[in-house]
């Protein structure tokens, strides 16, 4: 897309062409520099389909512990531990994600494992995205 911006075309019909090129291209390196997202994308890619729902049970509790604690040591303006919380989300946000890369590393990626680790992650993200400062 770079090398050919649209402005650079004289005719209407090839900016447009140009125009929703680079289009495509930006949206494709958006949806593969998340994370969550390239997961989406590799699972289309094996004809399946991601449908968000629920996490496992013991993760929601886990997740509805930590969210707590988290609220009790803001509001009590516990900085230290809030930091050691919000870094076990992160520690656990990444061990969903390398469970993804290990089962899409797969050579046919088991699809409901794929979905209930995006469900996973998505809400650890959520969890790190609620607590920021």
């Amino acid at each position: 897309a770079a090398a050919a911006p649209p402005d650079r075309f004289d005719g209407p019909l090839e900016q447009a062409a140009a125009l929703d090129h680079a289009a495509a291209v930006t949206d494709a390196r958006l949806r593969l520099a998340d994370p969550e997202s390239r997961a989406r994308v590799l699972l289309e890619r094996s004809d399946a389909t991601y449908e968000a729902g629920s996490p496992p049970p013991e993760l929601l509790m886990d997740v509805m512990e930590l969210r707590e604690e988290l609220e009790a040591a803001r509001h009590e303006q516990d900085a230290v531990t809030v930091t050691r919380l919000r870094e076990q989300a992160a520690a656990r946000r990444g061990r969903h994600l390398a469970r993804l890369s290990e089962l899409f590393g797969a050579t046919d990626p088991d699809a409901a494992a794929v979905t209930a680790e995006l469900n996973a992650l998505r809400y650890m993200q959520r969890t790190l995205d609620q607590t920021a400062d």
